[in-house]
């Protein structure tokens, strides 16, 4: 997008093309870029003062606060499913690996099924025992300068 593009407008293709992260772009340069949870977070605190104490509970209500933001955030709003749904989804595309996997091989499997989290599974599959998530790559491996290949997940992995 451009610097000079409308902001909800660029929410709203974030929203619609599920996307976390968006360049905006000034003469062909990259002046910045977008973060989707900030921008949502700052759009629904602005929502919020808009109506006050009470909070909202429907698309409708948002709707006319904030015609705008509720016509952005109306692809994430129309389609409201419990948890559970979503988890069933998820939990299909679970990438897991175990304490002992060392970790390049969970990046390049975490890589390779397009997901930001491993699960560390126990090696008889009983047990979840945490996930292991870019950052704590980026800090417990990258930033210490550990090799990868040599460094397991158990030695790093967040626990649940």
């Amino acid at each position: 997008v451009q610097a000079t593009d409308e902001a909800m407008s660029s929410i709203s293709l974030m929203v619609t093309k599920r996307w976390r992260h968006l360049p905006v772009l000034e003469d062909e340069t990259v002046v910045g870029v977008l973060c989707i949870q900030r921008c949502l977070t700052e759009a629904i605190e602005r929502a919020q003062k808009k109506i006050g104490k009470t909070q909202w509970s429907s698309l409708k209500q948002l709707e006319a606060v904030d015609p705008t933001l509720a016509k952005a955030l109306s692809p994430l709003l129309t389609d409201v499913r419990t948890l559970r749904n979503l988890l069933a989804e998820e939990t299909s595309q679970q990438q897991v690996v175990t304490p002992e996997t060392n970790v390049f091989e969970a990046t390049r499997l975490m890589a390779s099924g397009r997901r930001a989290v491993a699960v560390v599974r126990s090696d008889r599959g009983l047990e979840d025992l945490g996930i292991l998530t870019p950052k704590d790559v980026v800090t417990r491996v990258i930033a210490k300068n550990l090799d990868p290949r040599a460094t397991i997940v158990e030695s790093l992995e967040t626990p649940v």
